[in-house]
């Protein structure tokens, strides 16, 4: 299985931030990290998403993000072997050892209350599965090593199958990036910072796709919307804070126009 070395990370992340060797020669990163799979039976459904969600491994050294796929989480196989299964999805979130807090994968957790998603798409032309066990190691070691942006914290990452029983798009293998709330004045500057680090860690593997950015508080409600007057409201904010970023990097787009660089 090919590993990702920080040659692949944009220069500036080489070094990450906030790991620590111990006296055993371990790099210690500034959080442990916790593993999680979805149960598909489950995963489509909002009220049986939580039952649905169970913590299998955890981490928290540079060293074992280097040999991810050798952990216990992955003896079955790396994320492609889950994703597979429509409705299949992985998870991993801060905390769950040594005393961290846990950040649940959950709308509900509150360090993700008012937080952002940076939801990545694949090109439907292309297929997913050639690159995916790459792309996700390569995601996992970026948010590991440079978790802290700022006052923002990168929260978490899925890998996730979107597609309904009977369905096989490959569009609905998505990478889907929690972070905590940012700042409202540096909202924009920081989520262009983070959407075009994420494309360029996603186009170094060989990716190829659309990243798209949102807050989380809209697609909460997006979810949970009952009538068609909420869902058509819904659906002018998240258009009001939209992102685009693509995969390989070139300039961002707002609102469906493309941006030079610089807002």
């Amino acid at each position: 299985m090919s590993m990702v070395s920080t040659a692949n990370l944009p220069t500036k992340m080489a070094n990450g931030n906030g790991i620590k060797k111990c006296y055993r020669g371990h790099s210690h990163l500034s959080t442990s990290w916790t593993i999680y799979v979805v149960d598909p039976a489950c995963s489509h459904d909002v009220e049986t998403y939580g039952e649905a969600l169970s913590p299998i491994d955890a981490f928290d050294t540079k060293e074992q993000v280097e040999t991810l796929y050798k952990l216990p989480a992955f003896k079955p196989g790396p994320p492609s072997w889950s994703m597979n299964v429509n409705g299949g999805a992985i998870a991993i979130f801060q905390g769950g050892k040594y005393g961290f807090p846990v950040v649940k994968p959950e709308w509900e957790d509150p360090a993700s209350r008012n937080g952002s998603e940076f939801r990545f798409q694949f090109d439907p032309q292309t297929d997913p599965f050639l690159v995916l066990d790459k792309a996700f190691h390569a995601l996992v070691t970026w948010m590991t090593g440079h978790e802290l942006y700022e006052e923002t914290r990168l929260l978490g990452l899925f890998v996730k199958n979107t597609n309904r029983p009977g369905n096989r798009d490959p569009a609905s293998i998505q990478f889907r990036l929690w972070t905590s709330r940012m700042p409202d004045a540096d909202i924009f500057r920081l989520a262009r910072t983070i959407g075009n680090d994420m494309a360029e860690v996603l186009g170094k593997v060989g990716a190829r796709g659309i990243i798209n950015y949102k807050g989380l508080d809209n697609l909460i409600r997006r979810a949970n919307a009952t009538t068609q007057k909420e869902i058509e409201q819904d659906s002018k904010d998240m258009n009001a804070i939209r992102l685009k970023f693509f995969v390989p990097s070139r300039s961002p787009r707002m609102n469906g126009q493309e941006q030079n660089h610089g807002y």
